[in-house]
């Protein structure tokens, strides 16, 4: 082999090396949640709250649309609005913040329609297959949240 071979074997190469990094750099660049989501007791008084927290350690902010519980009986979806506390929906959540919820759940919600949605906020993510729902605009599925 001559030394231009050589050249454009190494060539070819670092070619293949380049478009592999260029590949993991597509994948990898995207907004990563971490969401937690706990049940809170404010005074004696003020009622049952649920607070979801959700963490974007990934390289590009995204959005957060909405809540929703997830109604496994009947494929229904609760939509839940949070009060305004440290965010609210729809939320730009940049790199390394963090962003908390915080929905009351001593309110009754109606079932007109057979749903399976009767009851509190609490009362439903309690029963069994039900899930609450945190929805970005980045990904395509929404991201369960497991309730302490």
């Amino acid at each position: 082999m001559e030394s231009s071979d050589w050249i454009a074997l190494s060539a070819a190469a670092f070619s293949l090396f380049a478009v592999a990094v260029s590949i993991y750099e597509a994948v990898s660049n995207k907004p990563r949640l971490r969401v937690s989501a706990s049940f809170a007791v404010v005074g004696e008084t003020e009622g049952v709250f649920l607070t979801v927290s959700a963490v974007n350690y990934g390289r590009q902010p995204t959005t957060i649309s909405h809540l929703e519980i997830d109604i496994t009986k009947s494929k229904a979806k609760v939509a839940m609005q949070p009060i305004s506390v440290s965010a609210t929906l729809p939320h730009l959540l940049e790199v390394g913040r963090t962003a908390t919820f915080v929905i009351p759940c001593d309110k009754k919600l109606a079932d007109r329609f057979g749903l399976g949605v009767g009851g509190t906020i609490q009362e439903i993510l309690m029963r069994p297959g039900n899930k609450l729902l945190l929805r970005d605009v980045w990904h395509r599925k929404p991201r369960r949240v497991l309730v302490n």
